[in-house]
């Protein structure tokens, strides 16, 4: 349904959640990661990285369920719910920063991002039921993203122009991919 007419589940899937201690986790996390990445990014930045993660991450778990369809004949539905692939783009994100030294107002610490990014790294494999694609779409959105603030800093322009850049694009590859996956699923 999502690749042939309800593309908004998309992002509608990241604001859903599997039980109650599946919103706890992603509540907890997203307190977290959401205040800092408000505080360094504003609050439109913010939601772009947000709603980016969530859209990257699910885009890449239909693909992975496409893949599994094509290939074992598998017709089973690729679930996908939750902010995780949010949270991980925000975390990526802010560990990016902290490595280009671009939050330094802030004092984000190397050490610790890369440690809890880590661990949820090793989490996304090790724990049973959780999406693994969208864990990392959500994470390669963040990173992209959190390169396009460095440059944008490093530029030293005052607008968001490097960012907004690249949102779009990024938008528009997101829109690319999803109408590649609608056609192999139409053309069956």
């Amino acid at each position: 349904m999502t690749l042939i007419d309800e593309p908004w589940r998309l992002v509608t899937a990241g604001f859903l959640h599997i039980g109650v201690i599946h919103l706890l986790f992603n509540s907890f996390a997203m307190y977290y990661f959401g205040m800092v990445s408000e505080q360094i990014l504003g609050w439109w930045r913010f939601l772009v990285v947000f709603l980016l993660s969530v859209v990257a991450g699910n885009l890449l778990n239909l693909y992975t369920t496409l893949r599994r369809i094509e290939e074992q004949g598998v017709q089973g539905v690729g679930l996908s719910a939750g902010a995780s692939g949010s949270i991980m783009g925000l975390g990526m994100l802010l560990l990016t920063l902290s490595m280009f030294g671009s939050a330094k107002k802030w004092r984000l610490n190397n050490k610790s991002l890369a440690l809890i990014m880590g661990i949820n790294f090793v989490m996304t494999f090790a724990i049973p039921g959780i999406d693994v694609a969208g864990h990392l779409g959500g994470m390669m959105m963040g990173v992209v993203l959190g390169l396009c603030h460095v440059m944008n800093q490093k530029s030293g322009r005052t607008s968001q122009g490097v960012f907004a850049l690249c949102a779009v694009v990024s938008i528009i590859a997101m829109m690319g991919v999803w109408q590649m996956m609608n056609g192999v699923v139409t053309g069956w």
